[in-house]
């Protein structure tokens, strides 16, 4: 605030000092012995003076001389996206933009001054400016400065203690002083504010985006024309992302900060820690936050030689900027498409009939179940009370979790086996109601015992019985059913994590790994010592209590279609160069395939649930006979849960299917919530999006022996 400082002495009273005629006849001798020590310090003044600039001179024009290094960084511009046909779904759009490098010496009149030069020289729109912004830049005129100053009374300059208040504060007091009529500006003055603005944001020796709006051919030439009279404004080129996705896929990629916007607060030590500059543009959600540090580019690194005004003398560029590495999807953006189609649609067949009008949406996953590569995620979300419009977003299927009913009975079977209450040669079971506490639950086919029936593993999928679930998890607790029985309460955590742990290797419960942010478990809340925890115990059995994504659906269909392996699933396959012409180059990193968990049942025992999920589909009796329409081989298993919402009873209609069943290269996990029971509408909708997406795969790629 040197400003303040030669006004502030400016107003001093420049009184003068009246002479007082002495009387006394004599000098008194403390006087002459100040007068000899003022002697004594001059001579040594001048001793001292001639040292410096007769013996010493060189040394101190040295000093006087002396320069400062300073490095100076720019960003670069960020690697693409593509899919996996190498079609560019996020780039950068190249403009021509004005900057700002600010040096160390650059003060609030001159930059105001070449802000307004800038904005009679070409077009600028202004862009967002406050009220703040325009006093700020009215103030950093002098003449404005000394006139609003002028304003200040002597209660202004003080704190209520009465001490002289800091030339921040007084700034402050200032701003308030200007009037409304001083920042009524026309639009040039406007847009000269909005410059200033993006100028004052700039630190010693940092470089700073004014504009890239509009900026022509015409404007860089007459901008470089006047450099030097624009005191440190100058023209470069410089990147805005851009996508090129016309559906549902785009939540999946993220965005990108602006300049202004920087590093995320929760980003911030991790970035910095890594290089980065607080206003740097990164990725946040999505792929471009996950893959971050291989999109960013390399930024250039300038070192500036500088005087001891600040005056830049000299530039050397110590390293060279490099755009970043592009990143290649599993994606296929028109199989991705059909399936959207496919979803919409049937899910608009539904609402039309009535089965659907208090559905919330569908979400759906297909996947390589030998690598976790994901070949598409759609999600339709509907507010049936908002007029029922309907968004799509892709993000959907790892994030919203639905009650899966009996689709995931084959972990259920699946722990009973790693537990030793079922063998692959010993698993047969009496379908019958299962009352405890009361309350009686039974299989959908048996739900009074009139329909009692001998099941193993096979033929407890095939026609999906809750009661055999039950009793394995009975057998969990130590005990056989009885009817009536009282279960054991000191085993229920046990048992509750030996399901879960089982259910983890199948991808369900937990976070699969997914290469995006934000990814789900989507488990219900429970408490484990209420009352109702045992029937909560028995109804996780069988699907009727924690709620799972579509993505973990598929991947526990993925994990049975390759015999007990689970793959993490990933959206992008690979890390590639970035050419200059913005092509993909050379693979740098493969991603995938990883293996996530194994789960931990024999071979044998595995093949006994493949064979159940096979004659789901294939066996009279089967749950999931509809899916034999397709043009793929399916194995499968149906699961329709019970709920309500909107004070109606309705039912999830969901599907986990790979096919071919003999050799699966394709998975897939599909949760439709909320239909209503009238006339058996959601028995079909499930399985005829399951059918028409596995022929789409059957048309793109099997059929041409292609496995994405």
């Amino acid at each position: 605030m040197k400003l303040l400082k030669s006004i502030r002495e400016s107003q001093k009273d420049n009184g003068q000092f009246k002479e007082k005629k002495e009387h006394t006849s004599h000098i008194p001798l403390r006087l002459n012995i100040l007068f000899l020590g003022i002697f004594v310090l001059f001579v040594s003044l001048i001793v001292r003076l001639g040292y410096m600039q007769l013996i010493n001179s060189e040394y101190y024009a040295t000093q006087l001389g002396s320069t400062s290094n300073t490095t100076v960084r720019n960003s670069s511009a960020r690697g693409q996206i593509f899919d996996a046909q190498g079609n560019v779904l996020v780039g950068n759009d190249m403009r021509p933009s004005i900057v700002f490098t600010r040096d160390g010496n650059t003060s609030a009149q001159q930059m105001r001054d070449a802000a307004i030069l800038l904005t009679n020289l070409v077009n600028i729109q202004p862009g967002d400016i406050t009220d703040r912004d325009k006093r700020d830049f009215f103030l950093a005129d002098r003449d404005n400065f000394q006139t609003v100053y002028g304003r200040l009374s002597d209660f202004d300059k003080r704190n209520e203690d009465g001490s002289v208040k800091t030339d921040g504060e007084i700034y402050q007091v200032a701003v308030d002083k200007v009037s409304e009529e001083e920042i009524n500006f026309d639009p040039q003055m406007q847009a000269a504010a909005f410059v200033f603005k993006r100028m004052n944001s700039a630190s010693a020796f940092q470089s700073v985006l004014i504009t890239k709006d509009n900026i022509t051919a015409n404007d860089v030439g007459i901008i470089g024309e006047n450099e030097s009279k624009l005191n440190g404004i100058t023209t470069a080129t410089d990147w805005e992302r851009k996508s090129n996705i016309t559906n549902s896929i785009g939540p999946i990629m993220g965005r990108v900060t602006t300049e202004q916007q920087g590093i995320p607060e929760d980003q911030l030590e991790t970035l910095l820690a890594k290089g980065y500059a607080r206003n740097d543009r990164v990725g946040v959600g999505g792929l471009e936050q996950t893959y971050e540090t291989y999109l960013q580019g390399t930024p250039s690194i300038t070192r500036l030689n500088t005087d001891n005004n600040g005056n830049i003398l000299s530039t050397t560029q110590l390293e060279q900027g490099k755009i970043g590495d592009s990143i290649k999807l599993t994606i296929n953006m028109e199989f991705q498409t059909r399936v959207e189609q496919i979803i919409r649609d049937n899910f608009n067949r539904a609402v039309a009939s009535g089965a659907a009008i208090y559905s919330r949406g569908v979400d759906v996953v297909v996947m390589n179940p030998n690598t976790g590569a994901i070949l598409a995620s759609v999600g339709l979300n509907r507010d049936p009370q908002d007029g029922g419009s309907i968004l799509t977003d892709a993000m959907l299927p790892t994030q919203r979790g639905i009650l899966p009913g009996s689709t995931i009975k084959g972990a259920t079977i699946a722990s009973g086996l790693e537990n030793d209450v079922i063998t692959a040669a010993d698993n047969t079971l009496i379908d019958q109601p299962i009352v405890t506490g009361g309350v009686t639950k039974a299989s959908f086919f048996n739900p009074d015992g009139r329909d009692n029936a001998t099941l193993n593993i096979i033929s407890a999928l095939y026609r999906s019985s809750n009661s055999y679930m039950m009793q394995l998890a009975i057998r969990m607790l130590g005990q056989e059913y009885s009817p009536n029985m009282v279960m054991n309460w000191s085993n229920r955590e046990k048992v509750f994590n030996q399901l879960h742990s089982t259910f983890a290797d199948f991808g369900l419960g937990i976070q699969t790994g997914v290469d995006i942010p934000n990814e789900t478990t989507a488990q219900t809340q429970f408490n484990i010592d209420s009352d109702e925890f045992m029937g909560n115990l028995l109804d996780y059995s069988f699907g009727q209590f924690f709620n799972y994504s579509a993505l973990q659906i598929a991947s526990y269909a993925s994990t049975i279609a390759t015999g007990g392996t689970r793959f993490v699933p990933h959206f992008v396959q690979g890390i590639y160069a970035s050419k200059p012409n913005g092509q993909l180059g050379d693979r740098i990193k493969e991603i995938g395939p990883t293996v996530g968990s194994n789960v931990k049942i024999t071979p044998e025992a595995m093949s006994l649930i493949q064979q159940g999920f096979y004659e789901t589909v294939h066996n009279a009796g089967g749950t999931g006979i509809r899916l034999r329409n397709s043009k793929m081989d399916m194995a499968a298993k149906t699961g329709t849960a019970e709920m309500s919402e909107f004070g109606q009873s309705l039912v999830n209609s969901n599907v986990a299917a790979y096919a071919p069943a003999s050799n699966p290269t394709v998975a897939i996990g599909l949760m439709f919530g909320g239909l209503t029971f009238e006339d058996g509408h959601f028995s079909n909708y499930h399985s005829d999006m399951v059918n028409q997406i596995m022929d789409a795969y059957y048309e793109m790629f099997a059929s041409k022996g292609i496995t994405p």
